[in-house]
Parts: C-alpha cells; structure tokens; sequence
C-alpha cells in the first residue's frame, strides 16, 4: 500500500488535500503536516477545510487553506 501512495504522489503535479465536516484539531493538523511535505518535495498543494475553528489561527500555513469554495 505504501509504494502505491507513493506511486500516485510522485505521479502527481497538483494535490487537493481535504477534511471531513466539522473538521477537529486531529483533521486540521493532519492537513497542514502533509501539506507541508508535500511542499518540500515540490509539489502544488490546495488545501479547502470549510468551518475552521478560530483557535486554530495560530497554526503555520493555516492561512493558505480555502474555507470557501
């Protein structure tokens, strides 16, 4: 499973990285870990988190999630 992951992220140019609804700590964090990694291997990353609670403003990246679509 592991190399098919990396098979299709290696394979991609362009990542959309998503949460559920109602979107928790756990789910943001996820998001923006991967997100940054996925920066560090030169890739163009879109993050769209809808509801993002204001206590999680202080969060690196955080700024560059889409809440609106």
């Amino acid at each position: 499973m592991r190399s098919k992951i990396k098979e299709v992220i290696d394979g991609s140019n362009s990542i959309l990285l998503l949460t559920h609804e109602t979107p928790d700590g756990d789910a943001i964090g996820s998001v923006l870990g991967f997100y940054h990694y996925l920066n560090s291997i030169n890739k163009n990353v879109d993050m769209v988190i809808l509801d993002i609670p204001k206590a999680f403003d202080f969060l690196p990246f955080i700024n560059r999630i889409v809440d609106n679509v």
